[in-house]
């Protein structure tokens, strides 16, 4: 005698409202972004301006009357 087998049919989840089966092609939930606050964003953004400020404010150091830091990588 086989006790897994069950006699009930599987049924297909339908939606309390209406009554029917839910559509598969469902209209996307939206993604709202939120603030972020704390230690590691602020040293996030002190670094990334940090950064800008080296990469933006080289190449007006000179050196011997020359640019000390050129980014033409051709004539370097």
């Amino acid at each position: 005698m086989n006790t897994t087998a069950s006699s009930t049919p599987t049924t297909v989840p339908t939606d309390a409202a209406t009554g029917e089966a839910p559509s598969l092609y469902a209209r996307r939930k939206k993604i709202h972004i939120r603030a972020v606050s704390g230690l590691f964003n602020d040293w996030r953004i002190a670094l990334v301006i940090l950064t800008q400020l080296i990469f933006y404010g080289t190449p007006w150091l000179e050196w011997n009357g020359r640019q000390a830091v050129l980014f033409h990588l051709v004539e370097r």
